[in-house]
């Protein structure tokens, strides 16, 4: 088994190898745009940008491998990110104006936590202008998905005329999203909404069921390995958490199994919340420069000591979400009705079942992701300790 990880940073520069003299140019523009939203074509064409780059340096690997020998590689494109950027023909495949607009708009901030109006502010006071670069940042980032598409289709093409395709498992997903617009704000940062937790996962390989309808069933990244696992026939270590995945793709029916019916996510670094009264007290704002960063550096940092102090936990089955937070307790969505998750339903009397339901429910994930390891000694080691499958439910 041979494995390779080829990647590079937002801010471009970070492919190894030679870079020709198109490449080098590109990369230091990249960088001097401080992750600021370009209103323009990006300059160099499709060739010099990393998703291209990226599967070129793919190709050379999978080039350099005896057809016979097991890998693993992971592929892994910056894009779509701040800076906001993208060349032609990409550029104009989305105008802003034929994009629906926001559903949530920036009005929601008035009246929203500390967290958010931090957001705005530092987005504002770093990036001038912010607010109406959005429309062309949203226009950027989904010409960059269909950019990304392309090139996922070239190394897809590429496996599969290398007659590499039909014994490997793809899978395609990503870290996070991107408030996109909604909220008046783009990147992530403060809350957990299912713009930010929600992320594709797309799974193709032998005896998987090729629909391209969604499946209802509740995924997540911890459940890549596990399942990378199952095709490779080998035991899942102990102290992983999720869950193996291929038994239910290669169902023609959604899979009815409950590890799978419902979401489970977090977020802070702990701590007292902010206030606005103690960013005033501070020397420098928290997220914006302060005239030491490094080239390329972000003109404001979304994920700072504001945005991200506290915790939250969220739950999320059907079309109900709980969050509860440090800070302000427990909130309760209808996500049918109220998909940019503004009105609290948790102290109507009409949705105390569900209230109390998802509470009980996030007990038990959060029993279910409590680290197991390192295992006791002695007889314990012996005996071993029976894996938990992700989303396993305890007696409530």
């Amino acid at each position: 088994m041979t494995s390779t990880t080829i990647s590079s940073s937002a801010t471009g520069g970070q492919l190894t190898g030679p870079r020709s003299g198109d490449e080098r140019a590109f990369d230091e523009w990249l960088t001097g745009l401080n992750h600021r939203t370009v209103a323009s074509p990006a300059p160099g064409g499709a060739e010099v940008q990393s998703p291209h780059r990226i599967v070129n340096a793919a190709i050379d690997w999978f080039g350099g491998l005896d057809p016979a020998t097991p890998f693993v590689a992971q592929v892994s494109f910056p894009e779509p990110h701040n800076p906001y950027q993208v060349p032609e023909p990409y550029f104009d495949l989305f105008a802003p104006e034929v994009i629906p607009e926001p559903r949530v708009g920036a009005e929601f901030l008035d009246t929203a936590g500390f967290a958010w109006r931090h957001l705005r502010r530092i987005a504002e006071e770093g990036e001038p202008g912010h607010s109406a670069l959005i429309p062309r940042a949203r226009s950027n980032y989904l010409g960059m998905l269909r950019f990304i598409d392309d090139e996922i289709a070239r190394l897809i093409g590429h496996l599969d005329a290398s007659g590499r395709l039909d014994d490997t498992l793809v899978i395609i997903t990503s870290d996070h999203g991107d408030y996109f617009g909604e909220y008046g704000l783009m990147r992530k940062g403060a809350g957990v909404p299912d713009w930010l937790m929600r992320v594709p996962f797309v799974v193709r390989g032998r005896g998987v069921d090729p629909s391209i309808e969604p499946r209802d069933e509740c995924v997540s990244l911890a459940d890549i390995f596990p399942t990378a696992c199952e095709h490779l026939g080998i035991a899942v270590p102990e102290g992983v958490q999720g869950a193996p995945l291929l038994a239910s793709f290669r169902d023609q029916q959604p899979s009815i199994d409950a590890d799978l019916t419902s979401a489970y996510g977090e977020q802070g670094i702990g701590g007292e919340r902010f206030t606005a009264a103690d960013v005033e007290q501070l020397a420098f704002v928290p997220g914006l420069p302060v005239g030491e960063e490094p080239p390329g550096a972000p003109c404001f940092d979304e994920l700072n000591a504001v945005t991200q102090a506290g915790r939250m936990r969220m739950v999320r089955r059907g079309r109900f979400k709980l969050v509860a937070d440090s800070d302000s307790g427990f909130v309760l969505y209808d996500l049918d009705a109220d998909p940019g998750e503004i009105a609290d339903l948790a102290a109507d009397p009409q949705y105390e079942r569900e209230l109390r339901e998802l509470l009980e429910l996030l007990a038990a994930w959060q029993l279910t992701v409590e680290d197991t390891l390192p295992l006791p000694a002695s007889g314990y080691v012996r005996a071993g300790v029976r894996r938990v499958p992700r989303g396993a439910r305890a007696g409530f």
